[in-house]
């Protein structure tokens, strides 16, 4: 292996736990002669370097799902489940903690991403359904609805293009703008805080892995 490559080996202690290291080392090579780990599987010694390893988490809700499929379907190809299942997981833990702050307001999650969008593009906060759609994901229908609900609650208002009548738009009341101001701040630290365990490279590195998912 040429010098500065990746070195990754996978490590097993002595229950079976499964620790994985990569580590940028210059003719990591040679020095695989000189690995040494204890039988607890705390430290392991690459030559001169000496990195503390932690055990893997505890075994949650996906790795069960994959273990049973693999016992039950040994054929099906299940792995990355590993990635797609907690994407899933955790975008609802998020979603439930975000509906759980906006319940008091009588807001449901799309109810304010609307009018978050609306905050967002600027002055003078308006946009057409479709405009809309594009950023909230939302069925024309549902849009509808939900445009419906905000502007009886005063968050927004309707106005119908004087020279084209089929063309619509919704603008942020300054009620809306207010409820938006006063909640945001507090949404953006929901998703600091599901983050707290991860560092700034690590954030990074999740950030350009699900772009890329995110854009195929």
């Amino acid at each position: 292996m040429a010098p500065g490559k990746y070195l990754h080996m996978k490590i097993y202690d002595c229950f079976s736990q499964e620790l994985s290291l990569r580590e940028d080392i210059a003719g990591a090579l040679p020095l695989l002669e000189d690995i040494q780990w204890c039988t607890m599987g705390a430290w392991v010694g690459l030559g001169r370097t000496r990195i503390l390893m932690k055990k893997s988490a505890e075994p949650d809700r996906v790795d069960a799902l994959i273990l049973d499929w693999k016992r039950e379907a040994p054929s099906l190809r299940a792995d990355a489940m590993q990635v797609v299942g907690r994407i899933i997981r955790l975008g609802r833990a998020y979603q439930d903690d975000v509906s759980a702050l906006l319940r008091p307001h009588g807001l449901s999650y799309s109810d304010f991403d609307v009018i978050a969008t609306l905050r967002r593009c600027g002055q003078p906060y308006t946009l057409t359904p479709t405009q809309l759609q594009r950023s909230v994901l939302l069925t024309s229908g549902a849009m509808t609805a939900c445009l419906r609900r905000l502007e009886l609650a005063g968050l927004i208002c309707r106005s119908t293009d004087a020279d084209d009548g089929r063309r619509s738009t919704a603008k942020l009341t300054r009620k809306g703008q207010v409820l938006v101001e006063k909640l945001i701040a507090r949404r953006f630290a929901l998703a600091e805080r599901s983050l707290a365990d991860v560092n700034a490279k690590q954030i990074e590195a999740l950030t350009t892995l699900l772009r890329k998912l995110d854009s195929t």
